[in-house]
């Protein structure tokens, strides 16, 4: 793809994750589990292409953006924490009474949620006549791509050694590959491309090892009942499990980008 090209796609792109979050936004329900996910990824997505390509859009607009969706996404992190711990224990058809509780839990944090999601906060002008920049972001692009393999292949490199706090990072690092990946291709090469299938396939691995995690510190640390014991006794054989596929599935990464 030509930097042109490439320049009207990064601006396409940002303003449909825009748009998303905007629609997300104006909901006055709670958003449902997959709307937190959806709009988690959009303002993600969106938080990347504003600094990737923050010469046409301006350096401290970005800035200023990217400060903005970083915040908003902390603040829905405890949601979608109840959220997956909530999928996992009515996949393990856990009690009703443990589900309420959890369930009350999300309901009372979406509240306090909502009132700080205040959405002139992420947004962020596009004129849709700016081509300036097109060379630039194509040469960040490909300077943040190498950099992103590197970073990769070093973790690769140390193997089982690896320990679970830096693979939860890692699984960010390649979750940015694969954006950026996506970045580079038209819709129609994104379902056929190779590299792209493996980056999910490791990002998938990363993302169940870190939700055993979140599913264990989102159990209630209060009382001895067998269910409660017997739920966490899974989850520690799960994050054992998971880690070992997540090491295996490591070395799919490509070696470049």
């Amino acid at each position: 793809m030509n930097p042109k090209r490439l320049h009207q796609h990064w601006q396409d792109s940002l303003a449909a994750r825009l748009d998303s979050i905007r629609k997300l936004l104006r909901q006055r329900r709670p958003l449902t589990a997959t709307e937190v996910h959806d709009l988690r990824v959009a303002l993600r997505r969106a938080r990347l292409l504003a600094g990737l390509g923050a010469q046409s859009i301006g350096r401290s607009k970005a800035k200023q953006f990217r400060e903005a969706t970083r915040a908003r996404l902390d603040l829905l992190d405890p949601v979608r924490d109840c959220d997956v711990a909530l999928d996992w224990l009515r996949g393990m058809k856990a009690s009703a009474g443990l589900i309420k509780r959890l369930q009350l839990r999300r309901d009372s944090l979406w509240l306090t949620t909502k009132r700080r999601l205040r959405m002139s906060a992420t947004q962020l002008a596009l004129d849709p006549k700016a081509k300036q920049g097109a060379k630039k972001l194509n040469r960040r692009l490909t300077k943040l791509l190498k950099a992103t393999a590197d970073r990769c292949q070093k973790t690769v490199q140390r193997g089982n050694e690896v320990p679970t706090p830096e693979l939860h990072e890692l699984r960010r690092v390649v979750r940015r590959w694969r954006y950026l990946r996506e970045l580079q291709l038209r819709s129609p090469a994104i379902r056929r491309d190779a590299r792209l299938r493996r980056l999910l396939t490791v990002q998938e691995s990363l993302g169940e090892l870190q939700d055993r995690e979140v599913i264990l510190d989102r159990l209630p640390k209060a009382g001895r009942s067998s269910e409660l014991q017997d739920l966490r006794a899974t989850l520690q054989r799960e994050l054992t499990t998971t880690r070992n596929v997540a090491l295996d599935r490591l070395k799919l990464l490509p070696a470049r980008p």
